[in-house]
Parts: structure tokens; C-alpha cells; sequence
């Protein structure tokens, strides 16, 4: 056996392992009562914890029918784990911001729909209808694709790490600053890069001025003798990463989300830090000097050797309790409502 064929089914199997790891979880049912039956139901802000049938919609039997109809509704924050979707309207369904993971969507029209800024990993998506469906930095992990893309799919600055479009016709999606790795599965003759995509490397990644990563879905990735100096973070999900060895430098991370993250030997000097989230976060050997850490919640579970001297914060930056700013060569000035854009 070469090599490269020796590589390519360890990839697979990886790839299988996966996605079956990330949907093996118990599923709970939810009775027939627990919600109104109708041909339409909102649920906006609502945790659904486990949907294997469509009865809390309409009580059609253990698929979701094409006749239980959620056009225009709003699921925006709606929260399910393997919900099973399969023919179902969703045309123009407001689900940005939610969490469907390990839904099965086959066969469901998604015109229109907004997936915008949602966590939809390990799910399926095959033969279903998405002219004009917005997958806009969106996590798609190990999520599946097979069948023509309407036109303009927007898959934005998605992250597609070890997805699989390997059945998938592509000729419509948009893609520009989307994130893969080797893991990921593209059909025979796709060149990522013509869809100005960009490579996730766990070691030695480097950030260069073509990519945004502003309000990515990055979570729980690796990151080693990486180069983020300067890049523009904003807004971007950074939970439960490992920073080591980082140069971070002269960046703007302005509301990043860094809850549970590890940043190991990393450089922040200089950079902006409003508003950064490190709620929970572990921190060894990081030079975070004169930064902006106004509005931000430095609440880590841990924290050796951080150097904070010259950083600025104010009556809105949180603090483990007990800490001392001052002591620590941190610069107090207060700041308005109209700082953080509030009127």
C-alpha cells in the first residue's frame, strides 16, 4: 500500500470516528403534551433538549412531514441535539444564533432560512433546497453535505473542519474565508482556495492580511507557534482553545469569546482587549501589557506569571475576587456608556 493511500484511509476512519463520537449521545423524547400540537409553534429562546420526533409540532408519526410547515417562524437561540428535520419547511425560519446539533435536515427545504452564526456540527444535510440559505460563521464540524447547493448558499466564514461535500455540487456555494483542515472532504477537482478559503493548521498557523476571522466559530481547536499579530479577532469564538507559544501581538480581539481557553507562553502585548471573555480560562506565561482591558471579564480558573503592567480597565472589567488590579501595574479610567455603544 503507498503512503498516500495508507493516509487516506486513516483519514477516513478518523473522519468516521468523529462523527460518530459527536452524535452517539442519548436522546430524550419529549411527549406529545409537553407542547402545543398546531401547525406552527415558536421557539424562540427555548431549550429543546432532545427532539427524535416532530410531535411537539404536529403530530405526524417519527419524521418531520412536509406538511408541518415553520415558515417564517422564529427559532432564533433555539437549542435541540439529534432533532430529526428530514422533509420539513423551514423556508425563511429565523435559526440564527441556535444550536441543532447532530440534526438530520434530508429532504427539508431551507430557502431562505438563516442558520447565521449557529452551532449545526455533525449534522445532515442531503438533498435539501437552499437557494438563498445563510450558513454565515457558522459551525459546521464534521457536518454532512450531499446534493446540488441552490444558489447563493452563503457558507461565509463558516467552519467546515473535517465536514463532508464529497457528493456535494459546489458550483453555487459561496465560501470566502470559510475554514478546513486535511480532515475536511471536498469532490474530485475542488481547489478550496479558488473559493478563497483558508487552511486550519494545529501547528504553526499564520494569520495573513486575506483572512477574517472577525466572529468565527473557532472553538476547542489547537493552536501552536502560531501568528496572529495584528489579525482582526473580533467578536471571534475562541471557547475552549489552546493558544501555546502565540504571537498575539498588536491584535484586536475586541469581545472575544476565550471562556475555558489555555494561553500558554503566548505574547498580547499592545493589543485590544475590550470586553475579552477569559471567564474560566487557564494562563501561564502571558504578557498581556498594555492592552485595553476595559469591559473585560478576567475571571480565569488559573492564572502564572501574567504580566498586566501599563493595561488599562474600568468600572465594568470583572476580577476573580480578591485581585488587585493596582498592585498588578493595571491603569484604572472610567468609561461611558457611549464607550460601549450604548446610548
Amino acid at each position: 500500500m503507498k503512503i498516500n493511500a495508507i493516509t487516506n484511509v486513516l483519514f477516513a476512519a478518523q473522519k468516521r470516528k468523529n462523527r460518530n463520537d459527536l452524535c452517539q449521545q442519548p436522546q430524550k423524547a419529549i411527549s406529545t403534551n409537553e407542547y402545543p400540537i398546531g401547525d406552527t409553534v415558536s421557539f424562540k429562546g427555548k431549550i429543546i433538549p432532545g427532539i427524535n420526533t416532530a410531535r411537539k409540532f404536529i403530530d405526524y408519526g417519527d419524521i418531520f412531514k412536509p406538511e408541518a410547515y415553520l415558515v417564517k417562524e422564529n427559532l432564533h437561540k433555539a437549542k435541540s441535539t439529534l432533532a430529526k428535520l428530514m422533509n420539513a419547511n423551514l423556508s425563511k425560519t429565523n435559526l440564527s444564533k441556535s444550536v441543532f446539533q447532530c440534526a438530520n435536515f434530508t429532504g427539508a427545504n431551507l430557502t431562505g432560512t438563516n442558520f447565521e452564526n449557529s452551532s449545526l456540527d455533525g449534522s445532515k444535510f442531503v438533498d435539501v433546497i437552499t437557494d438563498d440559505t445563510n450558513f454565515k460563521t457558522t459551525y459546521l464540524v464534521s457536518s454532512i453535505f450531499d446534493g446540488k447547493f441552490g444558489v447563493r448558499t452563503n457558507l461565509e466564514k463558516a467552519n467546515i473542519i473535517r465536514a463532508d461535500f464529497k457528493n456535494a455540487d459546489m458550483d453555487n456555494i459561496i465560501l470566502s474565508g470559510a475554514i478546513y483542515d486535511y480532515l475536511t472532504e471536498f469532490p474530485d477537482g475542488f481547489n478550496p482556495q479558488d473559493k478563497k478559503m483558508f487552511l486550519y493548521k494545529e501547528k504553526g498557523f499564520n494569520f495573513t492580511e486575506d483572512m477574517n476571522l472577525e466572529r468565527m466559530k473557532l472553538r476547542y481547536l489547537t493552536f501552536e507557534d502560531a501568528n496572529f499579530r495584528e489579525a482582526g479577532l473580533k467578536r471571534a469564538d475562541f471557547k475552549g482553545c489552546n493558544f501555546t507559544n502565540c504571537n498575539m501581538r498588536n491584535t484586536d480581539m475586541t469581545r472575544v469569546y476565550a471562556k475555558e481557553a489555555t494561553l500558554d507562553n503566548c505574547d498580547l502585548r499592545s493589543s485590544e482587549l475590550k470586553q475579552l471573555n477569559l471567564n474560566k480560562a487557564y494562563l501561564r506565561n502571558v504578557d498581556m501589557g498594555n492592552c485595553n482591558l476595559r469591559g473585560a471579564i478576567l475571571t480565569w480558573r488559573n492564572a502564572q506569571n501574567v504580566n498586566l503592567a501599563g493595561s488599562t480597565y474600568d468600572q465594568y472589567t470583572l476580577f476573580n475576587s480578591g485581585f488587585n488590579p493596582e498592585a498588578h501595574g493595571m491603569i484604572y479610567k472610567e468609561s461611558s456608556l457611549a464607550y460601549y455603544g450604548i446610548k
